[in-house]
């Protein structure tokens, strides 16, 4: 996996480094017609990594930094895909909610905004389903949550469509069973 030496060799600084993941922070770019206040956290799929999400001209992060969001990548699974080996989405939502938990600080701001490609949008749902607490609704950590390229179908097979089912109808105020 070359996402390492590619982040280095661009705009990216490391933000966080674990045994586990990196977070690379893009920040907004100078040239923005506006700073954001609220940055957004990027979950891409496990599978095609960084290169889905920056190897373009006009990426994900490029558009968002263009637009004057700083952008925070969640590289899951470090340089190699045995990385990830024993991971469970469980741990995977745990890690992701300590990201956000810490970027809510660092920002000084109640929310944030999140953007999940194919099993990042699995593992966003699965966070904030299981994240939540008697005092408060996940959900509400977040400005805007947006999903792209989700892997509903494969859902099932993941054993991941009740996951999809409640975060749907958390999101349209719907009663969830």
């Amino acid at each position: 996996m070359l996402d390492s030496i590619f982040f280095a060799y661009s705009r990216a600084e490391k933000y966080v480094d674990t045994e586990d993941y990196n977070i690379w922070k893009f920040p907004a770019k100078q040239e923005a017609a506006e700073r954001q206040k609220v940055p957004i956290i990027l979950n891409y799929s496990i599978m095609t990594r960084a290169y889905g999400a920056c190897f373009n001209d006009d990426s994900f992060i490029d558009v968002f930094n263009d637009y004057g969001f700083d952008v925070y990548l969640m590289d899951w699974g470090k340089d190699t895909p045995a990385a990830t080996t024993g991971w469970t989405l469980d741990k995977l939502a745990k890690e992701l909610d300590r990201a956000v938990d810490n970027l809510l600080k660092e920002y000084k701001v109640s929310q944030l905004n999140i953007f999940g490609i194919c099993i990042g949008v699995l593992i966003i749902s699965h966070m904030i389903r299981t994240c939540a607490t008697h005092k408060e609704d996940y959900a509400d950590k977040f400005q805007k949550i947006a999903y792209y390229g989700s892997p509903i179908l494969g859902a099932r097979d993941l054993g991941m469509a009740k996951t999809f089912s409640d975060v749907y109808k958390k999101i349209n105020g719907l009663t969830m069973s």
